[in-house]
């Protein structure tokens, strides 16, 4: 298991970077979160109370 972020150099000069698999998930989460934001951008805001939110579910 890799304890931290490791610098790898192969002999073209190319470089690679391991780290730990939890840290690679949760930088591809922020990265999803990012690019939703993004898209949403600019589209009207749906207010609604969490009650209102439960009935539209069927969770009441």
């Amino acid at each position: 298991m890799i304890a931290a972020h490791q610098q790898i150099t192969d002999e073209t000069g190319a470089t690679f970077v391991m780290l730990p698999l939890e840290e690679y998930e949760r930088l591809l989460e922020d990265a999803w979160h990012r690019r939703v934001l993004e898209e949403s951008r600019g589209e009207e805001t749906v207010k609604i109370t969490i009650d209102e939110l439960r009935h539209k579910t069927g969770l009441i």
